[in-house]
């Protein structure tokens, strides 16, 4: 669990690594920064050597007023 009452997806590495290689620039964003913060973590234990999180998550980055596209 990720204590948001989500389940943490037992494949995540294993998935990101069919796509991305270990130094591919990879940015990894959730609504609170929380789930994240965590996933990033888990990418660099992997090998990953370029994962940026976004700080605070997209709720941050928009009271922030940073671009967004979309809805």
């Amino acid at each position: 669990s990720t204590g948001s009452g989500m389940a943490k997806n037992s494949h995540f590495v294993e998935q990101v690594s069919a796509i991305f290689r270990k130094d591919d620039e990879i940015i990894v964003g959730c609504q609170s920064g929380k789930r994240s913060l965590m996933a990033a973590a888990e990418l660099c234990s992997a090998g990953f050597t370029a994962v940026t999180d976004i700080a605070g998550g997209y709720s941050t980055w928009r009271e922030n007023g940073l671009p967004v596209n979309g809805r």
